[in-house]
């Protein structure tokens, strides 16, 4: 089985509609899995991505 690495800007673009990214993140996601490719990351790149977005929450309720 084919491996990837994702980096943090993965998920992070992943995590808003409005990043012009978004939709090439999430494409290759679905072409990994209908491709079998396994997708793997660390937990410093999980850190990373939801400080990030939490950051990126709170300066939207300010």
């Amino acid at each position: 089985m084919k491996t990837v690495y994702f980096d943090s800007n993965i998920f992070m673009y992943l995590s808003e509609s409005g990043y012009p990214q978004h939709d090439y993140c999430f494409a290759l996601i679905e072409y990994c899995q209908h491709n079998q490719i396994q997708i793997k990351t660390s937990t410093e790149q999980f850190r990373r991505s939801f400080t990030f977005q939490r950051n990126t929450k709170h300066r939207k309720t300010e």
